[in-house]
Formats: C-alpha cells, structure tokens, sequence
C-alpha cells in the first residue's frame, strides 16, 4: 500500500497542531508584595486578575515587588490560602 506524500504531510499538520495546540501557553504577569502579615507573593496578571500562587519560592528567581514574569500554572481546586485573594495556582515553569 502507497500513501501519497501529500496525505503524509497533511497528517504530520493535524499531529503537529494537536501537540503544540495541547501545550500551555506562558502568562505574563508582574509580581506583587502581598500586604498582609503572612501573605507572601501574589501574581497580578494583564486583565488585573490576581493568582495566589502556592510554590512561588521554589523557583531559583530575585523576587521583587512589580517585577515582570512570565510563567505556566495549573489551578488549585478546593484550595483556599492565607490571603483571600485570587485564584490559587501551582507555579509549573517560569521563564527567565
């Protein structure tokens, strides 16, 4: 059996689609000093939403109020943290 080069290349598009379509993008966002005792860092993204992110500190990063990050996350279901502010979110990868 024979496939045509062009059945071969069409395939390779819808995988190669697929893949990086599945991919989470990176989030701009700018770090913020939370305010309250306890309350260490919060993420305030473009359309002003606020991430409370849960594992901030384990990433090798200089952590300075309104610095400018870019970063990959997954919600936190069920989770509610010290602040009370924004969505809880695990940190999976930060761009340097």
């Amino acid at each position: 059996m024979k496939i045509s080069k062009n059945i071969l290349f069409f395939l390779f598009l819808i995988l190669n689609n697929f893949c990086f379509a599945a991919a989470p993008k990176f989030t701009k966002g700018k770090l913020l000093k939370g305010e309250i005792d306890g309350c260490t860092w919060l993420i305030e993204l473009q359309d002003k939403k606020i991430l409370q992110p849960s594992n901030i500190t384990k990433f090798n990063i200089k952590l300075k109020d309104g610095k400018r990050i870019r970063f990959k996350y997954q919600s936190l279901k069920n989770v509610a943290g010290f602040c009370m502010m924004g969505e809880m979110v695990e940190i999976t990868e930060i761009k340097k």
